[in-house]
């Protein structure tokens, strides 16, 4: 069973080496056309490296069967553009990031908007719905949204939650300056196979 978010610490048995394989991989820029909710583009992007292992983790840690819809490494940094308050409610029903870096963890925030009082995406959004809170996404102003729990990103810290809730890592700016020194995650976006029809 998977709640609104649960964390698991320790959650690989050798961290360093899955950081490694993302690391000798690489990172570049992808553009998977997000419009208007935030830049059209995401720098820091690795798809290559241990990613049967850190799903095989998944699957240990949460019990269940895990079919992933996507998944990546992200590396953030000073270059990297500022962080924007986001759902993931068009990916999959639930998300894993799994902190990889014990310089410069981060945190993950999860967001109310203050206006409605939601919490994440509902799954039937009238069109006027949806494009208020797709601006206020984009613009992500302390005026419109309200933090209701963070989550410290600790090395070897794995953050399982409802895709569909308003979150960001947190801070919004970054300030690694290396591959070394920055942020780097894991992140799966996935379907417990059981629950699918």
């Amino acid at each position: 069973m998977i709640r609104s978010f649960q964390v698991f610490d320790t959650f690989l048995e050798n961290p360093g080496a899955v950081r490694e394989s993302a690391l000798r991989v690489g990172f570049s820029t992808w553009n998977p056309g997000k419009g208007t909710a935030s830049e059209a583009h995401l720098d820091g992007m690795g798809f290559g490296g241990a990613h049967a292992t850190l799903t095989r983790a998944l699957m240990q840690a949460t019990g269940v069967v895990v079919a992933p819809q996507l998944t990546h490494f992200r590396l953030t940094s000073t270059r990297t553009d500022r962080a924007t308050i986001h759902s993931y409610a068009h990916m999959a029903p639930y998300t894993c990031i799994v902190y990889l870096s014990a310089q410069n963890p981060g945190s993950t925030a999860f967001w109310r908007h203050k206006e409605t009082g939601l919490t994440s995406l509902p799954d039937n959004c009238d069109t006027g719905l949806f494009a208020k809170l797709t601006d206020d996404m984009a613009k992500s102003r302390s005026e419109d949204w309200e933090m209701i729990d963070v989550i410290s990103g600790e090395y070897n810290r794995a953050l399982v939650f409802n895709a569909p809730l308003f979150h960001c890592r947190y801070p919004m700016e970054d300030r690694g300056t290396t591959d070394q020194d920055s942020r780097l995650v894991w992140v799966s976006h996935f379907y417990n196979f059981q629950e699918m029809k």
